[in-house]
């Protein structure tokens, strides 16, 4: 449930002065409104290079709390295919490969140029340097548009990225259910990967699955749940019995004294000086963070258990409470402040990243494009090209090593379409020139000049603070 607008959680507007009111001061909001188109699906052809070039027709979707992108075979033997939201970088429109061939052929079906119909996702496997693209062509060009700008509306500035225990343990659930078959089971393989598999083994899983009779056997003998029976109570159970969560709620009760643990829980005061000692840094004035009141602690109470008792909290609240968002280790307050802007550039540290291109070591590595689109992406503001001859042309490599070779217009046209993406503050290129003809000198100013056009700064800054407020060098 969504928490009322008078709970302590709430406090000032992000870039107040103010001290923050209690320990329990959360201002981040964690739910993001999930477009309809996404939510009730979109039919798609999901096209895989090779051979023959088969379509996949599937239904694609979001989940209403936006963890996951994921698709519907029409075979409903065959389980989900899932797309963590966290690990997609954007959604680009057009082709996603360079093969003629594949692009002909979805010509011929179309009839017309499918530019517009066709939507390439691009999902980061192993960090920014492997990405995978996965390529889609929707039914409509208004369709694939407005399907493009909802998903990267919920990748941009994502606030689950910081989120505490609690969302991921319901992220980790969401999972579960969402990787079953078109008849709602659930394999226990897709179970253990979810958040098991480097604990324990999938054996062990499915004895406490069997333990709880919710365990059934598809008709080639492979073990599965039915998704009606993995309630979030029973992911709590199976959580409970093979993880040590539990424990930290027993040393809580532990440190109070040993009848406590014996109880399970502890009275309003002891849970009151609990929060304003342990979950407190207690070396910090209370000018800075102010213990809290009874009152407050009964709110928490009252948050946290379904069927509140006057003066108790049980251990199940407790529990509750150490996995909330209240407890998330990160101060999220932080996370919606902006620095003061008005600064020379020189007094900021930048978000910077060397050797761009690259992939791997600097020596014997892959050099890419992609590189760009991922840095910049990620809020890099200052990025390096490596510029060298060949022939008549410009090109980007490590020099004197055995790097690959980017073409040098690539390289440009990609910073140009996602310098100001994820950020509007400027962007500065480090550039390590070996081209020294006036020839190539030239070609390279007119490539910056006909590319950025009216975003390349060309003219010496006098005095001119990086605001976004009037005239300023943002997007530059």
């Amino acid at each position: 449930e969504d928490t009322p607008t008078s709970s302590p959680m709430y406090t000032e507007p992000p870039m107040s002065r103010q001290p923050r009111r209690s320990v329990l001061a959360r201002t981040l909001t964690l739910k993001r409104e999930v477009d309809s188109l996404l939510t009730e699906g979109t039919q798609f052809w999901r096209w895989e290079q090779g051979e023959n070039h088969a379509p996949q027709k599937l239904m694609m979707f979001v989940d209403k709390d936006a963890f996951f992108l994921y698709a519907k075979s029409d075979d409903k033997s065959k389980p989900n295919l899932l797309w963590d939201l966290f690990l997609i970088s954007d959604v680009r429109s057009g082709l996603p490969s360079t093969d003629m061939k594949l692009h002909e052929n979805l010509r011929v079906m179309k009839s017309r140029d499918i530019k517009d119909y066709f939507l390439t996702v691009v999902y980061r496997r192993d960090g920014i340097v492997h990405v995978d693209y996965i390529g889609l062509m929707c039914e409509a060009p208004d369709v694939a548009a407005r399907w493009k700008k909802a998903v990267n509306s919920l990748l941009l500035h994502n606030p689950q990225r910081n989120a505490g225990i609690d969302t991921f343990l319901s992220k980790r659930h969401t999972q579960i259910l969402l990787s079953c078959n078109g008849y709602g089971q659930i394999s226990v393989q897709s179970i253990h990967n979810a958040f098991l598999q480097h604990y324990h083994p999938e054996s062990e899983l499915s004895k406490v699955l069997s333990f709880y009779s919710i365990l059934k056997t598809m008709d080639d003998g492979v073990p599965y749940v039915q998704v009606a029976d993995f309630t979030v109570e029973m992911y709590t159970l199976i959580l409970n019995q093979l993880t040590n969560i539990r424990n930290n709620v027993d040393s809580v009760l532990l440190n109070i004294g040993e009848k406590t643990v014996k109880k399970q829980q502890m009275t309003l005061h002891e849970f009151q000086a609990f929060i304003s000692n342990d979950q407190r840094n207690p070396f910090l004035k209370d000018a800075v963070i102010r213990p809290i009141s009874k009152e407050q602690a009964q709110a928490v109470i009252e948050r946290h258990e379904k069927k509140p008792i006057e003066g108790v909290v049980t251990a199940k609240a407790i529990f509750n409470y150490l996995l909330s968002e209240e407890c998330n280790v990160m101060n999220t307050e932080l996370l919606e402040q902006t620095m003061d802007m008005t600064h020379p550039l020189s007094h900021y540290f930048i978000n910077s990243s060397h050797n761009t291109y690259l992939l791997g070591y600097q020596y014997n590595s892959w050099s890419s494009v992609e590189m760009y689109r991922q840095c910049l992406l990620l809020g890099c503001r200052c990025i390096e090209l490596d510029c060298w001859p060949e022939g008549e042309d410009i090109i980007i490599t490590h020099g004197n090593a055995l790097c690959s070779k980017i073409r040098f217009e690539d390289v440009v046209e990609a910073i140009n379409e996602y310098a100001f993406v994820t950020s509007n503050y400027p962007v500065i290129l480090s550039i390590e020139n070996h081209c020294k003809t006036t020839f190539l000198l030239q070609k390279m100013a007119r490539i910056f000049i006909e590319t950025f056009g009216n975003k390349l700064l060309t003219a010496p800054l006098e005095n001119m603070p990086i605001t976004c407020n009037r005239f300023s060098f943002c997007k530059k």
